[in-house]
């Protein structure tokens, strides 16, 4: 488990991190109040095409609305494909 709470990370940070993390057998991230926005999901969508290891990513209390259609969209991606995202 990763945990990076309250540490201000921001949207241009995160992949740098899962880079980081790539492969390693880390299988939680979280990443609870910070200041990450939808930009992010997009960043996890292209991390879990190449990597099956991180099955639940905390991101609550973040900037990321949850009422816009294409982050529902998408968040409802990364739960197809096994990921439990909690926002």
């Amino acid at each position: 488990m990763v945990k990076l709470v309250k540490v201000s990370l921001q949207d241009e940070q995160l992949n740098p991190l899962l880079n980081f993390i790539l492969n390693s057998k880390v299988e939680s991230l979280v990443l609870s109040q910070n200041g990450l926005t939808e930009i992010s999901i997009d960043a996890l969508l292209h991390f879990f095409e190449v990597n099956s290891c991180l099955k639940k990513v905390y991101l609550s209390t973040n900037n990321i609305s949850t009422l816009k259609a294409n982050t529902k969209a998408k968040i409802n991606m990364l739960r197809e494909k096994g990921i439990n995202i909690y926002i």
